[in-house]
C-alpha cells in the first residue's frame, strides 16, 4: 500500500510508514471478505478505534460485523471507511483517517498506478482436487451468468477459451490447478465443491418516495430518471448525464430495475448504455457513480466480454432490460440518474396515474392498489370487488415486474395475487379468468400442493409460492383505468386443421404428435427438443387434461417439454408457457440422485391420465413434438445414431473401441479374462461423455454393467489397469463396501450410476481397448543420439524425454507443470499449476553431437545426501559380504527412509546397469525384515508379489523397486554412513482384553499389546473380516516371530482345522497388506510347491492370505470362493490403575507363591486328559453358538446355519 505524496508504504507497524520493500511479508495486504483488508504478516485486519478524524489506525481481531475495519475505493487513488466521508491519509508520517482528500491521501499498489482496489477479495480454496464446483452457473434459461446464492456476477476470473457455449454446460467449475480461474462444464458432472455462509446479499433500505425531480426527470426512491434515446458513445453519454447534475443509470435493486423497464417509457426494442463498467479494472464491473453492487441481471450467455476483452461497458435491452457488454465505442441511448432535490419547484414532475383513483398506481391500461391489511385469499378478493377490482391477475413477464417496483421491497413476505387451484389439483386459474398466459412459481412449486397463490417479496421479489388460502397477508387489486376506449376483440379465423397422423389439442391451437421410434433411435430430452424446433415446433406443452394426446399413447414414457433448468425457479416449459397444469404420478417429482430435471409423461389405453415423472434428462426415450395448427412440419430423418464397428464388432467412440455384452452375463474375473483375450480389458470410464454413451449401451441391453473399478479391502478404490481416478458417478450411499465383500462395480441402467457388488455375482459387462496398432506389427527400435552436453549441463539418456498427461486433460487447456520441493507432500511428483506462479526450473536439449561424450560414471566415494552418504561398491559380493565390506569403512548397507535416499539409488543403479544389495534382511530376525543398522522399516518399495518366501535378503533392482533373493547370489552393493540413531522401541504391555460378556461365546487370549481370538466357523476372508470388525477387532496382522511363535502355540490345540485366515490381502497395484494397514515387514511364506494339490489351480488368483495350521507357514487363497476359519486381534484397553496401599509387610510370599504354582499344576494335569478325551471321543472340544449378528436375511452369504466355534480361556505367556 504505496502513499504517492510520501514515497513510503504502509507495514504491520502502523507508527509510521516505511521504505518500500515488495519483498517483505510485513508489507503484504490483501482485501478479504465484507470490505476488509488483512495484513498477512499479522493476520489481523487493518481498523480504526473510533470514527474520528486523527485516529491512528490499529490492527483489529478480523470480525464481519464491524463497521469500523470495512474499507472502501473512491476514485482512482482514495481509500476510505465504508460510507463515510473519512479517509486513510498521512499526518506527519503516520497513517491516520481524516476527512481530507489531498495528495496525501492517494494511495495506490506500490510499484504499479493501480489503485487499491484494483485487487479484489478472492475466496482462497487450499485443495488437492483440481476442480471444484462454485455457485456460478446459467441455469435460469432467460438470464446469463449469476451466483446460486443472489451475490451479483461482477467479477469475472474465466480460462481462456471459457466459458463455452456447448448446451448443457450451465454451471461453474473453479480451477485449482490454473490459478483458480474458471470455467464451466455440464452441472452433471461430479467434483468437489466450495461451500460459503454469511449474509450473501446486503439488505437494501425501504423504497422511499422523497424529494423533487425537475420535469422531464421521473421520480422514484430518492432519485430522478430520464431515459434518453439520442445515440452516444458510452463516455459521450456519460458526460451528458454529468453535465445535468448526474450520472449514468446505477441499478441497486430488482425492484429499481422494474421501475425503469415499466415506468420510464422503455421500449422492448432499446438498447441504452447504463453506468455499469469494468473500464478502471479488467474484469472487475463497477458502477460510474460509485454505487454499490448488490444486483445484477444479465442477459443471456452475458457478461462475455469477447472482442479480445474489449467489451468494457454495458447496457440494457430486449423486453425485460437485461444487461450485456458491449464495446464502449457504440453508439446507444442511455439512461441518467442522479438525486432528488430536497426543494419543490414550479417545474417539478407531478407523479399522476391517470385514470386512476387516489393510492392507486397506473401501469398500461390498469391500474393496481396493495391492500393496507392482511386478510385470507376470500377476504382479499372480496375487499378487490368492493373497490370494483379484482385480486391482480399477471399476464406477462413484464406486468411482473411493475408489481415488483411496486412491492417487491416492501416488508411484508407476501401478497395474494388472484390464482388458485381449489377447483381442480391439476389446474389453476385467476379469479376473473381460467385463461392463464404466464407464471412465474418459486423453486418446488407448484409440485403437488393445493391452495392460493402469492407473490414474494425481498431477495426473492416476484417468485410466486402456494399457500393455505386461511392465511392471512396482504393483496394486490387491480382494475381497468378509466377514460380507455373498449376495442372489439378482432373476429376469429375459420380453424386451421392439422397435418396427417397429428392430434388436435382441444384448449390450444397446437397440434401434437408421438414419436415411437426403436429404441436404437430414442433421444435425450435435448436431442429431442432440437428435433421437435428443427421441424418447427417444439416439446409439447400441457396447460389442461385436454390437451393432453391420449389417442397417441404408448407402453412406453415420452419426453414433454417440462424441465427444471434453475432449482431456484423450478420447472418451465420449452415453449416459455406457464405452469398453469400439473399432473405428476403419486411421489412425483422426487428427483432421484439429485439429477432429475427432464418430465416423461405416460399414457396408455388402460390409463389416460397422462402421469408426469421427473428422470435423468440423458436418458433416452421416444418423445411427443407439437406445433401450431396450419403449420406444416418440416421433413427430417429420424437416423440411428452411428458407431463405427470394427470386424469383430467393437464399437468405436472418442478414439476407442468398446465390446458390451448384451446376453452373457460373468463373473468379474471372467469378464475381463474376455476382454484380455480381445486385447482389451474391462471399461475405464473417464468423463461424463464416456459414461452416457455406456450407459445408454447398458438400457439398450436392459441389464446392469459391470466396469473394471475396483475396491481394495482398505476401502480405497482404482481401476483394473492401474489408471488414475478422475471421474465418478456413484449412487447415492455408494460405495457401498458391503461386509467387506463388495470388491468390484457395477453401472445401474437406471441412471448409469455406479454401485459395489460382490465379484462372484454375474452382470453384463463392457470391454474397452485402444486403437492400437496390429498385432504383429514391431515398433522400431529406438537409440540413444551419440554427442555430449556444454560443462553447465548434464546428460541424461541422450536426449530429453517428452511427458503426457492421463485422460482427465482437455489437450487445448493451457498448463503448466512442477515438480514438488521435498518439503511438500508432493515430493518429486509433477504438479499442476498457473502458469504466471513463480518456480524453480530445469531446462533440457538434445546432445550437442559436436561435443565429446563424457560417460557418467558412478561416485567411488561416499557422497553426503541430507544425514547420511552413501557409496557403491562396484564389485559382486553376497550379501554378508557386502555387509561386512561396508562395516570396515566404517558404514553399513544401506537404509532406505525416505524418497530422496530412494531417488538417488535409482539414478546410481541407472549408471552402474547393476541390481545393488541393500541392508535390508530378515536371515537374522526369523521373517522379520529389519534394516542392517537396526532401523525398522518407514517406507517400502517392493516389487509386484514381493516379498517372496524363503528369501530373505533384499536388493534393489535396476527399475528401483525392491525385490528378495537368496542371500548367496552376487550383486553390486550400497553402503551408508549417518548420523541417524535408530530408535528404541520398547516393548509394552500393560492393559486388558474386551470384556467378556455373559451371553457372548468370544474368549480372548492376551500377548504382548493385543489380544487375539481364534475362531473356528468357516467363512470367506471379506465374512472373516467383517465379522472381526463388528467385535472392535480385525483379522490378525503378524508383525514378528513372537507373534508368529504365539499363534503357533495356539494352534497346535486346533490341530483339527486345516487352515485360518490371517489379514493379508493382496490389492490390485500387486502389493500384500495387512487389513488393519500395518506394514507388511515379517512374512512366513511357504514354497510355492508346498501347496496341496487340492488348492493347485483353484487358486488361479489368490489374493488373501492364510496360516497352515500344520505347517504354519502362510499360503495364499481366492478371498471369496474359500472358507476357513479365522483369526482375530484386536489393541489392549489401557484402564488407569490405583496402586494399593500396603499396611505391612506381606506375611508368607514364598508360602503364597508355592501353593498358586501347585493349583496351576493340578488344573494343567486335568486340563490335558479332559483334552485327551474329548479329542478321543470325537465330541466337540468347545460349545457351539447361534451368532446374535444373523438371521435369515443373510442368508445370501451363508451356506449353512452360522455357528461359531471359539477357544475360551486360554492364555499362553511368553
Amino acid at each position: 500500500m504505496y502513499n504517492v505524496d510520501y514515497n513510503k508504504c504502509m507495514s504491520s507497524s502502523l507508527e509510521r510508514l516505511v521504505t518500500c520493500d515488495p519483498y517483505s511479508n510485513t508489507q503484504q495486504f490483501r482485501w478479504t471478505s465484507e470490505n476488509r483488508i488483512l495484513n498477512t504478516f499479522t493476520k489481523k485486519c487493518l481498523g480504526v478505534g473510533s470514527k474520528t478524524v486523527g485516529r491512528t489506525l490499529q490492527w483489529l481481531k478480523c470480525q464481519d460485523d464491524n463497521v469500523l475495519q470495512k474499507w472502501e475505493c473512491h476514485g482512482d487513488t482514495l481509500l476510505g471507511l465504508k460510507n463515510e466521508s473519512l479517509y486513510l491519509a498521512v499526518m506527519a508520517g503516520v497513517p491516520v483517517i481524516s476527512k481530507s482528500n489531498g495528495t496525501k491521501s492517494k494511495w495506490t499498489i506500490h510499484g504499479t498506478l493501480n489503485s487499491i482496489c484494483s485487487k479484489p477479495y478472492e475466496g482462497i480454496v487450499q485443495t488437492s482436487q483440481s476442480e471444484l464446483w462454485t455457485g456460478l452457473n446459467k441455469l435460469d434459461v432467460t438470464s446469463g451468468w449469476q451466483w446460486s446464492n443472489g451475490q451479483p456476477l461482477r467479477y469475472l476470473k474465466w480460462l481462456s477459451g471459457y466459458p463455452t457455449t456447448q448446451p448443457g454446460y450451465n454451471c461453474g467449475v473453479l480451477k485449482n490447478a490454473f490459478g483458480s480461474e474458471w470455467s464451466n462444464a455440464p452441472c452433471s458432472e461430479k467434483h468437489g465443491y466450495v461451500c460459503q455462509r454469511g449474509h450473501s446479499v446486503p439488505s437494501l433500505p425501504p423504497v422511499v418516495n422523497t424529494g423533487f425531480c425537475h420535469s422531464p426527470w421521473i421520480p422514484y426512491s430518492g432519485n430522478c430518471y430520464l431515459l434518453h434515446r439520442n445515440k452516444k458513445t458510452w463516455l459521450q453519454a456519460r458526460e451528458s448525464c454529468l453535465r445535468e447534475g448526474g450520472d449514468l443509470l446505477s441499478i441497486i435493486s430488482k425492484e429499481e430495475q422494474s421501475f425503469v423497464i415499466t415506468q420510464l417509457g422503455y421500449l422492448k426494442t432499446d438498447e441504452l448504455w447504463i453506468g455499469f463498467n469494468d473500464r478502471k479494472t479488467q474484469m472487475l464491473f463497477e458502477w460510474s457513480d460509485q454505487s454499490s453492487v448488490p444486483f445484477a441481471s444479465w442477459e443471456v450467455r452475458e457478461p462475455s466480454h469477447s472482442a479480445l476483452h474489449a467489451e468494457d461497458c454495458v447496457l440494457m435491452r430486449g423486453e425485460e432490460g437485461k444487461w450485456a457488454d458491449d464495446v464502449c465505442e457504440k453508439k446507444y441511448g442511455f439512461v441518467c440518474k442522479k438525486p432528488t432535490s430536497s426543494k419543490a419547484s414550479n417545474n417539478d414532475t407531478a407523479v399522476t396515474s391517470p385514470g386512476c383513483k387516489t393510492g392507486w398506481t397506473r401501469y398500461g391500461y390498469y391500474c393496481y392498489m396493495a391492500g393496507s391489511e392482511t386478510k385470507t385469499f376470500e377476504e382479499a378478493k372480496q375487499m378487490c370487488q368492493k373497490a370494483d377490482s379484482e385480486l391482480v391477475d399477471i399476464s406477462s413477464r413484464v406486468e411482473n415486474a411493475f408489481l415488483v417496483s411496486l412491492v417487491g421491497a416492501r416488508p411484508e413476505k407476501y401478497f395474494w395475487i388472484g390464482l388458485s387451484n381449489l377447483k381442480d389439483l391439476h389446474s389453476f386459474e385467476w379469479t376473473n379468468s381460467n385463461k392463464v398466459p404466464y407464471t412465474h412459481f418459486n423453486a418446488g412449486m407448484p409440485g403437488r400442493k393445493q391452495g392460493c397463490v402469492a407473490m414474494t417479496t425481498g431477495l426473492v421479489a416476484g417468485l410466486w409460492d402456494v399457500l393455505s388460502c386461511s392465511n392471512k397477508e396482504k393483496y394486490i387489486c387491480k382494475q381497468r383505468a378509466d377514460g380507455l376506449v373498449t376495442t372489439l376483440a378482432p373476429s376469429t379465423a375459420s380453424p386451421l386443421g392439422c397435418p396427417e397422423d397429428w392430434t388436435s389439442l382441444v384448449s390450444r391451437d397446437f397440434c401434437a404428435k408421438y414419436f415411437n421410434v426403436p429404441s436404437n433411435q430414442m433421444k435425450t430430452w435435448d436431442e429431442a427438443l432440437d428435433f421437435c424446433r428443427e421441424i418447427g415446433g417444439d416439446l409439447l406443452s400441457i396447460h389442461h387434461e385436454a390437451d393432453i394426446p391420449w389417442k397417441q399413447g404408448g407402453v412406453y414414457p415420452a419426453w414433454i417439454g417440462y424441465r427444471m433448468y434453475d432449482p431456484t425457479v423450478g420447472f418451465v416449459w420449452s415453449d416459455d408457457s406457464s405452469s398453469s397444469y400439473q399432473s405428476w404420478a403419486t411421489d412425483e417429482p422426487n428427483n432421484l440422485n439429485n439429477i432429475e430435471n427432464c418430465v416423461e409423461m405416460r399414457i396408455s389405453y388402460w390409463d389416460s391420465d397422462g402421469a408426469w415423472n421427473d428422470v435423468n434428462c440423458e436418458d433416452k426415450k421416444d418423445w411427443y413434438c407439437q406445433i401450431r395448427k396450419g403449420k406444416t412440419p418440416k421433413e427430417v430423418n429420424i437416423t440411428d445414431p452411428y458407431y463405427n464397428e470394427t470386424e469383430d464388432g467393437w464399437i468405436q467412440f472418442k478414439g476407442s473401441q468398446y465390446y458390451v455384452s448384451h446376453y452373457s452375463a460373468l463373473a468379474v474375473q471372467d469378464a475381463r479374462a474376455f476382454c484380455k483375450k480381445s486385447h482389451g480389458d474391462l471399461v475405464v470410464i473417464s468423463d461424463q461423455d464416456e459414461r452416457v454413451f455406456l450407459w445408454h449401451q447398458a438400457k439398450n441391453s436392459h441389464n446392469d454393467l459391470i466396469i473394471g473399478l475396483t475396491v481394495d479391502l482398505d476401502g480405497t478404490y482404482q481401476w483394473i489397469d492401474g489408471s488414475p481416478i478422475v471421474f465418478q458417478a456413484w449412487e447415492t450411499n455408494q460405495p457401498a463396501f458391503k461386509n467387506s465383500e463388495e470388491r468390484c462395480v457395477k453401472m445401474t441402467t437406471s441412471q448409469g450410476l455406479w454401485e459395489t457388488i460382490n465379484c462372484g455375482d454375474e452382470y453384463n459387462f463392457a470391454c474397452k481397448r485402444s486403437q492400437s496398432p496390429p498385432v504383429n506389427t514391431t515398433v522400431a527400435p529406438t537409440q540413444e543420439p551419440k554427442g555430449g552436453c556444454a560443462p553447465e549441463w548434464k546428460n541424461f539418456a541422450g536426449k530429453w524425454r517428452s511427458y503426457y498427461w492421463t485422460k482427465h486433460h482437455y489437450s487445448s487447456e493451457r498448463e503448466c507443470v512442477f515438480m514438488g520441493k521435498p518439503s511438500s507432500s508432493d515430493f518429486g511428483k509433477w504438479v499442476a499449476s498457473d502458469c504466471n506462479s513463480t518456480q524453480g526450473f530445469i531446462c533440457s536439449r538434445d546432445v550437442d553431437p559436436a561435443i565429446a561424450s563424457v560417460p557418467t560414471e558412478v561416485p567411488t566415494t561416499f557422497v553426503k545426501l541430507g544425514n547420511s552418504s552413501f557409496k557403491v561398491i562396484q564389485e559382486n559380493l553376497t550379501w554378508s559380504e557386502a555387509k561386512g565390506r561396508c562395516e570396515k569403512e566404517g558404514a553399513h548397507l544401506a537404509s532406505i527412509r525416505d524418497l530422496i535416499s530412494q531417488a538417488y539409488l535409482e539414478l546410481q543403479i541407472y549408471r552402474a546397469k547393476q541390481p545393488l544389495w541393500i541392508g535390508l534382511s530378515s536371515a537374522q530376525t526369523n521373517g522379520y525384515f529389519l534394516w542392517a543398522n537396526n532401523w525398522p522399516m518407514s517406507m517400502e518399495k517392493w516389487a509386484s508379489s514381493e516379498p517372496r518366501p524363503n528369501r530373505p535378503c533384499a536388493y534393489m533392482d535396476i527399475g528401483g523397486e525392491w525385490k528378495t533373493t537368496f542371500c548367496n547370489e552376487t550383486y553390486y552393493s550400497v553402503c551408508e554412513q549417518t548420523t541417524d540413531v535408530p530408535p528404541t522401541i520398547p516393548a509394552q504391555h500393560p492393559g486388558n482384553c474386551p470384556k467378556e460378556e455373559d451371553d457372548s461365546p468370544l474368549r480372548w487370549i492376551p500377548f504382548k499389546d493385543s489380544c487375539y481370538a481364534f475362531v473356528t466357523d468357516m467363512k470367506s476372508w471379506s465374512r472373516a473380516a467383517r465379522l472381526c470388525m463388528t467385535w472392535g477387532a480385525s483379522l490378525v496382522s503378524i508383525r514378528d516371530e513372537d507373534e508368529q511363535k504365539f499363534i503357533e502355540r495356539n494352534l497346535m490345540v486346533l490341530d483339527s482345522y486345516k487352515d485360518f485366515w490371517i489379514g493379508l490381502f493382496h490389492n490390485q497395484r500387486g502389493h500384500w497388506l495387512w487389513s488393519d494397514n500395518t506394514v507388511v515387514d515379517y512374512t512366513n511364506w511357504a514354497d510355492e510347491n508346498d501347496y496341496e494339490d487340492e488348492y493347485r489351480g483353484y487358486s488361479w488368483n489368490p489374493d488373501c492370505g492364510l496360516i497352515d495350521s500344520k505347517s504354519k507357514k502362510w499360503k495364499k487363497q481366492h478371498c471369496d470362493y474359500s472358507h476357513f476359519s479365522f483369526i482375530c486381534k484386536t489393541a489392549k484397553v489401557i484402564s488407569p490403575t490405583i496402586k494399593a496401599k500396603q499396611e505391612g509387610p506381606e506375611p508368607h510370599r514364598i508360602n503364597v507363591g508355592l501353593a498358586v504354582f501347585l493349583s496351576i499344576a493340578v488344573i494343567g494335569i486335568l486340563g490335558a486328559l479332559a483334552f485327551m478325551y474329548y479329542r478321543n471321543s470325537n465330541r466337540p472340544l468347545l460349545p457351539t453358538f447361534e451368532n446374535p449378528m444373523y438371521n435369515n436375511r443373510d442368508a445370501a452369504y451363508s451356506d449353512s446355519k452360522d455357528n461359531k466355534t471359539l477357544i475360551s480361556n486360554i492364555e499362553i505367556t511368553e
